[in-house]
């Protein structure tokens, strides 16, 4: 058999079995464990009735950064394998770590920090907790108000705050972590022409006691006027 007889039946074979992929890849989990947490994240991204296309764009920036949050964690730290898990058992919030969170903000190009509407930060967290591992593994017990931290640590309103410094610092009483979300403006690359503005979300967890991060994830979009726009209705710039 030649080599263009080959790549021509490998093809047939990635056709077919395409379909077939793509449906185990949608379709809903058996268990009820894992399709509660299915039907979470289908939730979050059939929002599709929004009528904010800049909204819908950065809501699934979110979702994707929390995906990967998710994969990024620390095993050990974690105190629950969700893998060994029975599959119809739920942890209950006993057995959880408490989670604390600091509303989301944005350092804009001048390095200053932007607070967003409290929507976001609820976002957030409902895409992070629809996480399965993490779902399981934490419980939101705080939510820190990033101007109340802001004003106690006598910031200037600048990218001063580090969530880690102040963890350093012992303002996170109660809570086993820290779970942060920034959001980061970059110019295009000059040098290249068909480069972009672009906005970037890090979700990090952070261990409350030690402030070691146990687990990053970034995600990017491109910016475009209806992504500015949304932005100066949201707060951001």
């Amino acid at each position: 058999m030649s080599f263009l007889e080959k790549l021509a039946r490998s093809a047939i074979y990635l056709a077919a079995a395409a379909p077939l992929f793509l449906a185990s890849c949608n379709s809903p989990p058996t268990t009820a464990r894992a399709r509660w947490y299915w039907d979470k994240r289908q939730d979050l991204t059939s929002r599709e009735y929004s009528t904010d296309k800049g909204e819908i764009t950065f809501d699934r920036m979110i979702i994707s950064a929390s995906e990967r949050l998710s994969r990024a964690m620390q095993p050990d730290y974690l105190p629950i394998d969700v893998s060994t898990l029975l599959p119809d058992k739920i942890t209950t919030t006993e057995e959880k770590k408490k989670l604390g969170v600091i509303d989301i903000y944005q350092v804009d190009s001048r390095g200053n920090v932007v607070m967003f509407e409290s929507y976001l930060t609820d976002f957030m967290i409902a895409a992070v907790m629809s996480e399965e591992r993490l779902g399981e593994n934490f419980a939101v017990m705080e939510r820190y108000k990033l101007r109340t931290l802001l004003r106690e640590i006598d910031a200037n309103g600048t990218s001063d705050f580090d969530p880690r410094e102040a963890i350093r610092s012992g303002r996170f009483k109660g809570v086993n972590a820290i779970l942060t979300g920034n959001v980061y403006s970059s110019d295009p690359d000059p040098s290249n022409p068909k480069s972009r503005p672009s906005l970037k979300v890090i979700l990090r967890i952070i261990d409350a006691e030690s402030a070691a991060i146990l687990g990053n994830a970034t995600e990017s979009i491109d910016v475009n006027p209806t992504i500015e726009d949304w932005l100066r209705k949201r707060g951001g710039q």
